[in-house]
């Protein structure tokens, strides 16, 4: 994607909860800031051409209320009806507009990868024809105006327009609504609170800092890290946490630790999870790594706990999606699975705190070591590996009634969605309520399972440190789905992270 085309300041701040409330919905794959109004406020964003399946070939959405409020006065007067009589009358002028629209569409190409649209032209040539030769707003014809809104967010954004420019002729003054609008914004210009959470689990340590809106409501994540430390490194076998998987993760404590002082975090916590219960000397371990990286100490929290911060991250975040926000039954009967590195924890929830939940001691790391030996996998291992999971599930899936979906969350869940879209880069908003179905997973896993460990690190999508776990974890939603009668699973990059912070909120 070329962003350097456009001159785009990046989100920051408060800009995105700005953004929530003048669109009324969460903005979704913003790219970044096309044009701020006088007071810094965004007025126009440019947004990407392809999010997960769909497309978006509105390359900018106006956003400014006042501005909006402007054009709809005029389109309900009927200038989209007098400015499409000009382009039927007025040649020199229709060629304008023609014009733009071919310079609109070649813009949008060029925030597009030859690969992401050799993919669409595959899978959907009709969508990718959408993407390709529409113009301005998506038109597919130009020889009308469709609406006023979107020309002013061309010429906002893009900065040449011809009907944007006959409107500024016509009503002088008309883009400039900033000396009247009062800071209409300001009213979403509040303050905000900054929260880090460090999550220490059995195949990786993750760090996710974010500033929280509108009394806790809202979150905004700042930064995100993930990284493959093994704290539980043979914890099944020995049950001690050993000193080489120590000295990796108090690397990533020093890390962690000059990352929160940067981005001046001032509420902080951080907590441990399954090999840390497993673990004999786990609180010395954690105490000392804590004391030389100067954060705080590690909570261990119970399997119950972090279910409910698994469950409410996962959630809370999930219901904002636009395609699952009317669905609110839907989720109510959804379950999250969070595949860990040493345990896999099952969880749905009633009211506000009737949480039922299951924590197995099935997690990628912990089968991996258990079961995996032969590089690639061979069948008895396979065999044993799949037995062994859903004698595991099947008697926990029996506990819940009218499950209609299974909310994955988890390095595992995430590596899903990516391998299935083959991102070279991570991409949350690709991620973030990817579904894939059961036959998919299959798919994927046994393209994977016939792979040596160094072919599987090559596979993008898959994070070369997980490719010597990731058979297992993807062997944990399969059987999953089967054993609940699920078809489809809902990836969520929200989790405990994100449970961690919103109870932070109100437990200060």
């Amino acid at each position: 994607m070329d962003k350097d085309i456009l001159k785009l300041s990046p989100i920051k701040g408060t800009d995105l909860y700005v953004l929530m409330n003048q669109i009324r919905r969460i903005p979704r794959g913003v790219i970044g800031v096309a044009k701020r109004c006088r007071y810094g406020y965004p007025q126009v964003i440019a947004t990407n051409p392809i999010l997960k399946d769909r497309i978006f070939p509105t390359l900018f959405w106006l956003t400014c209320p006042s501005l909006i409020e402007e054009l709809s006065v005029l389109e309900n007067k009927g200038w989209v009806r007098h400015l499409d009589e000009r382009l039927r009358d007025d040649p020199v002028f229709a060629k304008k507009v023609m014009d733009a629209h071919e310079e609109y569409a070649n813009m949008r190409a060029r925030f597009l990868s030859k690969e992401t649209i050799e993919s669409l032209r595959n899978r959907n040539p009709r969508k990718a024809i959408v993407v390709e030769e529409s113009g301005i707003g998506g038109s597919v014809r130009f020889d009308g105006t469709k609406c006023l809104h979107m020309h002013i967010a061309d010429h906002l954004g893009r900065g040449a327009n011809p009907v944007a420019e006959l409107l500024k002729e016509t009503f002088p003054g008309l883009l400039e609504p900033d000396s009247i609008c009062n800071k209409y914004c300001s009213r979403w210009d509040e303050d905000f609170q900054r929260y880090g959470a460090i999550d220490v689990g059995t195949n990786s340590i993750r760090l996710l800092i974010a500033d929280l809106f509108g009394d806790g409501a809202f979150l905004v994540p700042i930064l995100h890290k993930i990284r493959i430390a093994r704290f539980g490194e043979g914890v099944s076998t020995t049950g001690f946490i050993n000193e080489n998987a120590a000295r990796r993760s108090l690397n990533v404590f020093y890390e962690y630790s000059k990352d929160l002082k940067d981005y001046k975090v001032e509420h902080v916590k951080v907590v441990a999870t399954s090999a840390a219960r497993d673990g004999i000397n786990s609180m010395e371990v954690l105490s000392n790594i804590a004391s030389e990286s100067g954060l705080p100490t590690p909570r261990i929290i119970s399997g119950q706990e972090e279910a409910l911060l698994t469950y409410n991250g996962a959630v809370k975040d999930v219901g904002f999606l636009p395609s699952y926000s009317e669905r609110k039954d839907h989720l109510r009967k959804a379950v999250v699975v969070d595949v860990g590195g040493g345990s896999t924890e099952f969880i749905s929830k009633s009211g506000k705190e009737s949480v039922k939940s299951f924590s197995l001691n099935i997690g990628a790391v912990r089968l991996s070591e258990c079961f995996i030996a032969n590089d690639p996998i061979d069948d008895t291992e396979y065999s044993r590996l799949i037995s062994h999971i859903r004698h595991e599930i099947e008697i926990i899936a029996q506990k819940f009634i009218d499950v209609s979906l299974l909310i994955g969350v988890g390095g595992t869940a995430t590596s899903l969605a990516t391998i299935s879209q083959a991102l070279e880069e991570y991409e949350k908003e690709r991620v973030h309520g990817y579904q894939l179905t059961q036959s998919q997973i299959a798919e994927i896993l046994e393209h994977l399972k016939a792979l040596p460990l160094t072919d599987r690190r090559r596979v993008k999508g898959l994070q070369p440190e997980r490719a010597d776990v990731i058979l297992a974890g993807i062997a944990i939603f399969l059987v999953a789905m089967e054993c609940f009668k699920v078809d489809k699973l809902l990836v969520s990059d929200s989790d405990i992270l994100q449970g961690i912070i919103y109870s932070s909120a109100f437990t200060r």
